[in-house]
Formats: structure tokens, C-alpha cells, sequence
């Protein structure tokens, strides 16, 4: 039987070699370059179309929470509102919302796809502790 799972997720891996994820809607260059980076730590045939509108999503926020950032930087952390007061600037919030936004969304991602790896783990601990539990076992019907 482990031959044969083996053999699939060979097989599976092989096919998926030749597989290009792409985001679910144009993005940016600054986006893409998000999402390229992201599904590359993954095999490619264990991204689901889920992952992939998580992935596209958290991509183009990225590239706007830096697009806001440079905006911030040039300028400045305080600013001068129409009464002529200094002020923190405004944008402080927009990133800090933003990043939460993102980090959530990354989090999710990956407790989505954890909880799943670590079911097929405890499963394939039950199957291997239930296996010794029956080898030791005498079977009358086994001469």
C-alpha cells in the first residue's frame, strides 16, 4: 500500500511540475512578485484554488501596504492638517490596519492548510498503532 501512495504522490509531483499558478485577477508587478514568491514554498499541486484567491488577495494588499509605506516616508510621520496642527500622520493607521489585515490572512492560510497536514499524520500514527495492536493479536482463523 505505500508502494502505491508512493508511487502517486511521484506522479502527481511529476505532472504538477509543468503546472503555472496564477492569481485569480491581474495584479501589479509588485503584487505578482508577492505572489510568485508565495507559491514557491509549496509544491504546486498542493496549492487548492482557495489557497490561490488567499494568496492573490494577501499579494495585492502587500504591494499596496508598500505603495503606502513609501508614501509615508516621504511624507513624514507628522503632517500639518488644515487648522495649521501637527498631527500624526493619517497613513499610520491605513498601514497598521492593512499589515493586521494581512497577518490575519496569512495565519488563517496557514492554520488551514497545518490542521490538514497534521490530520493526515495523526491518521497515518493510528493506522500504524491500530497495525500493532492486531500483529500482536492471536487469530484463531490463521492456521
Amino acid at each position: 500500500m505505500s508502494r502505491q501512495l508512493n508511487i502517486r504522490g511521484m506522479r502527481a509531483a511529476h505532472e504538477a511540475k509543468g503546472t503555472v499558478i496564477r492569481p485569480n485577477k491581474p495584479l501589479n508587478p509588485l503584487a505578482l512578485n508577492y505572489f510568485e514568491d508565495m507559491t514557491s514554498v509549496r509544491a504546486f499541486n498542493d496549492w487548492s484554488r482557495a489557497d490561490i484567491v488567499a494568496l492573490t488577495r494577501i499579494s495585492d494588499w502587500l504591494a499596496r501596504a508598500d505603495d503606502l509605506q513609501r508614501q509615508l516616508d516621504s511624507e513624514g510621520e507628522v503632517v500639518v492638517n488644515e487648522r495649521g496642527t501637527p498631527i500624526v500622520n493619517p497613513k499610520f493607521s491605513l498601514v497598521d490596519q492593512l499589515e493586521r489585515r494581512i497577518i490575519g490572512a496569512i495565519a488563517k492560510l496557514s492554520i488551514h492548510t497545518m490542521s490538514t497536514a497534521g490530520a493526515k499524520v495523526q491518521n497515518l500514527a493510528k493506522r500504524a498503532e491500530n497495525a500493532e495492536k492486531i500483529k500482536d493479536q492471536d487469530d484463531d482463523l490463521i492456521g
